[in-house]
């Protein structure tokens, strides 16, 4: 849970909803993942992308991620287009469990594709656990 498009005066809430491929799914090193992220606005967003773990000792992760999917703007803010590219980075305290506890900075635009490209800064908090701990 956290605010969309911060820097703007029309911040709103956005919750997301987010699975991490597991480690023998990795393509290399980066983890593959999907997505949904949906604003109080009723806007979505639909998407996938890669992220890679860096980790500094044992239990603090930095995760850089790059995505791409298709954003609907609902009563929301207009991205200028429906394909939309996420980049970000996520701070992020491994638990004993394997669970993780941080934050999540995002950025999303069209990348040009059309004139109208306003981007928008996404900062969540974020609680993720392994699957295999839900079944």
């Amino acid at each position: 849970m956290g605010a969309f498009d911060i820097f703007d005066d029309e911040t709103t809430a956005e919750f997301r909803l987010e699975y991490i491929f597991p480690e023998r799914q990795k393509i290399g090193i980066f983890t593959p993942f999907i997505g949904f992220s949906g604003t109080a606005n009723s806007g979505s967003y639909v998407y996938s992308g890669i992220g890679l773990d860096l980790f500094f000792g044992n239990n603090f992760v930095v995760t850089p991620n790059f995505g791409a999917g298709l954003y609907g703007n609902g009563d929301g803010k207009d991205l200028g287009n429906p394909l939309e590219f996420r980049s970000g980075i996520t701070f992020s305290a491994r638990l004993s469990d394997y669970s993780r506890i941080g934050i999540t900075f995002h950025h999303i635009s069209n990348a040009g594709l059309n004139e109208r490209n306003p981007g928008e800064e996404s900062i969540l908090v974020l609680y993720s656990v392994p699957i295999t701990d839900l079944l």
